[in-house]
């Protein structure tokens, strides 16, 4: 007795129903059917277009190959079988195949044979029909914007609408991904964390997110408001992506995530320009622009006010980048050493800006990206400076609030003399730009005074304390 059903919504019953009607037509026929010889698969599908394997099938075509069964009683045929060359399996077994429903049939006669094929060709020619229909009626909804079939994806209740708890994790994922984070490791640490992907409360052999789920999930342009159809992006707006637009992922995040990816997949991963410690913090004076290491010919670096054309710089600020960064580690030193000062801080209810520092890492990274795209002319010049103007709206709010919120990253350090100085060596450069913001926020540069080359002058470096507790000169300090 064999029973299958493709899609089980109500925990086995459809299966039962089967083996009911099977049970009653064994009894018609003076039949007992022992218990080990019922073969079920539950919520498997026959399809052609399944990959699923269908264990309790195997094991019937096994048992009728070894002999050990006359006969095998069915709710319909195609429950047994839906290809024509799973039955070619069958016939050589000489095997009686009852329905139910219909007339039984025996492939031990040639007759018999033949009417299974023909009724296997015409089932085979109506699934055909069945899939050319669908897809017709897919395209149409597709066309027109409208959800075109599927189950919901991870992110979503329906096709309609979106999940917020969902989809602030595939955001929080798309971001993990742009910030160097492997699928494998973004896995383990949603399993780690007790999140699961969406089924798992379905097939327990699907609780726990692998990377090839993580890959699916990210490269999915549902998650940022479009359609997709065999991996191409539909021109037409789903009717769905103004009602989710306040949960869906930015379109500049979730394209920075496809590239990271595909790069990985190519052995290209995008990284990062090299970020040294003062990167974003070093400021034109004059400008107000962000200012740029770069190496001179002789090797030795400056900061330089870069001129650029998506950007209002001037172009006309340089200082040498050895003596800067030693002035102003030497004057982070004198500052967080101040007696006053952790009295000070302590009045400060300030917590860690993780969230703003992370977003600065992801505005450069975006910005790497973009700037690669555009080389690679794969967009045009209007689209990159649109994108690069969006991503300076939203890198000066983060550098504000990484002001605001990273102050008690100097905690450990605060009146404690020598602290700082002893722990400097040992920071990385992310750790290091994290405590000169906390306490300096950021370093403008004037314009020189001074003729002549090699001429270093400090009074030129601007300093903003967060604690005013000394002077925004550091010309003593040299």
């Amino acid at each position: 007795m064999y029973a299958r059903i493709s899609d089980d919504r109500k925990d086995g019953a459809g299966v039962e129903r089967q083996l009911e009607r099977a049970q009653d037509r064994a009894g018609r026929l003076g039949l007992t059917v022992a218990p080990e010889r019922v073969y079920i698969d539950n919520d498997v599908s026959a399809s052609r277009h399944s990959k699923q394997a269908r264990p309790a099938y195997a094991a019937l075509l096994a048992a009728a190959q070894a002999g050990e069964l006359a006969g095998v009683i069915v709710f319909k045929l195609d429950r047994l079988y839906r290809r024509p060359l799973e039955l070619e399996a069958l016939i050589p077994t000489g095997i009686r195949i009852e329905c139910t429903d219909d007339t039984p049939l025996d492939l031990s006669t040639s007759t018999g044979t033949l009417v299974a094929r023909m009724l296997a060709a015409v089932g085979d020619n109506e699934v055909s029909g069945i899939s050319v229909r669908v897809r017709a009626q897919q395209e149409q909804r597709r066309n027109a914007g409208e959800p075109h079939g599927g189950i919901a994806p991870y992110g979503w209740r329906t096709r309609r609408e979106a999940d917020p708890a969902e989809m602030a994790v595939v955001h929080h994922v798309m971001e993990w991904v742009v910030d160097g984070l492997s699928c494998r490791s973004i896995a383990l640490r949603l399993n780690a964390e007790g999140i699961r992907p969406r089924g798992c409360q379905k097939r327990e052999t699907s609780g726990l997110w692998a990377a090839s789920t993580l890959d699916k999930l990210v490269r999915s342009g549902r998650h940022a408001g479009f359609d997709t159809h065999g991996g191409v992006l539909s021109d037409v707006e789903p009717t769905w992506r103004r009602q989710n637009a306040e949960h869906l992922v930015p379109e500049d995040l979730w394209r920075a995530a496809v590239k990271t990816l595909d790069a990985r997949r190519n052995g290209r991963a995008v990284e990062p320009r090299r970020r040294l410690w003062l990167t974003g913090v070093v400021k034109c004076g004059r400008c107000g622009q962000t200012m740029y290491s770069a190496t001179k010919r002789r090797g030795s670096r400056q900061w330089r006010c870069m001129k650029r054309p998506e950007s209002p710089s001037c172009g006309g600020t340089l200082i040498d980048a050895a003596r800067l960064e030693d002035v102003l580690t030497e004057a982070l030193f004198l500052y967080v050493d101040t007696a006053d000062l952790a009295a000070i801080a302590r009045q400060r209810d300030d917590q860690a800006g993780t969230r703003a520092a992370a977003e600065l890492v992801r505005i450069e990274r975006l910005r790497d990206i973009i700037l690669s795209d555009a080389a690679d002319g794969l967009i045009p010049e209007a689209e990159r400076r649109s994108r690069l103007l969006e991503l300076k709206a939203r890198e000066e709010p983060a550098h504000r609030a990484l002001i605001a919120e990273n102050r008690g990253s100097l905690s450990p350090y605060l009146g404690a003399a020598g602290v700082l100085r002893k722990a400097w060596p040992g920071l990385s450069a992310d750790q290091r730009r994290v405590v000169i913001r906390a306490a300096f926020g950021t370093v403008a540069i004037e314009p020189t005074t001074m003729r002549g080359r090699g001429q270093f002058d400090p009074t030129r470096i601007k300093l903003a304390p967060t604690f005013p507790v000394i002077d925004s000169s550091v010309a003593s300090v040299s």
